[in-house]
């Protein structure tokens, strides 16, 4: 999905994200998740604990949170547990993120 985005709309979800970190406030479908239970493999239908549950979630809040998780491991990684000179880096991240999203190349 987000591959396809054109730079505008990558823009603008970037700008959407920094407003849900900047206000803290989150959209209340993305606390939520359809839960699917798949049959485990050789196991028999009676019993709940023979199933696999496999939550369906917001595939923005998905992305929200791999940002914010890759921010951290960054910050972590230039800075060391002391301070750091410059923040620069951490205003990149999620710009430099969605760009890699769009090409599929990892970035870790």
């Amino acid at each position: 999905m987000l591959a396809l985005l054109s730079s505008p709309a990558v823009e603008a979800l970037l700008k959407f994200f920094n407003k849900i970190w900047v206000l803290g406030k989150i959209a209340e479908s993305w606390k939520k998740a359809f839960i699917l239970a798949f049959l485990k493999p050789g196991k028999l239908l009676n019993w709940r604990s023979r199933y696999r549950p496999i939550p369906l979630s917001s595939c923005l809040a998905k992305t929200y949170v791999r940002i914010i998780k890759i921010s951290f491991l960054l910050q972590i990684g230039s800075c060391g547990l002391g301070g750091c000179a410059s923040d620069m880096i951490h205003r990149l991240t999620p710009f430099v993120f969605l760009m890699q999203v769009r090409t599929r190349e990892p970035l870790l």
